[in-house]
């Protein structure tokens, strides 16, 4: 990877870089989905979730210089399931393969505790995590249906 981006493991990081993903987290849904609104309550629960991942959690961050650049986060969901619970790139530093290598990282980092399964939601307006994922050799498994009231 370039010497210019610096991998970070996430649960190192100060709350205030806590804060830094978790506000970014937070917004993430609205580049796909219209009515996602963030909320305040939303970034306090993320800032906890982030303190409370543990040592059996993947959480990589990338910088370059002072800014985020990325971050994936996989949770243990069982003793043979992880489930990726997001994997952000600035859109600044998209198609530059830090996606990719992050999601790659996060495989291996699975692979290596034993996992048999590793599971992951995206938009289906995400084109590109969609084209990383299906080149990585994830397969649909299932479809969540949504009725806007």
């Amino acid at each position: 990877m370039n010497a210019e981006f610096k991998w970070i493991d996430g649960r190192s990081l100060d709350s205030s870089e806590l804060e830094k993903i978790a506000e970014i987290d937070n917004q993430i849904p609205s580049e796909f989905d219209p009515s996602w609104k963030p909320d305040e309550a939303a970034h306090k629960e993320r800032v906890e979730f982030y303190r409370k991942l543990s040592e059996g959690e993947f959480f990589q961050v990338i910088y370059r210089q002072n800014e985020v650049v990325g971050f994936h986060v996989v949770r243990n969901a069982n003793n043979s399931i992880c489930h990726t619970s997001t994997l952000w790139i600035h859109p600044s530093y998209r198609r530059m393969g830090l996606g990719k290598s992050l999601k790659e990282a996060g495989i291996a980092w699975a692979k290596e505790r034993g996992f048999k399964v590793m599971q992951t939601g995206v938009h289906l307006a995400n084109k590109r995590m969609t084209e990383i994922n299906l080149g990585l050799g994830f397969k649909a498994h299932s479809v969540i249906y949504r009725l806007e009231l």
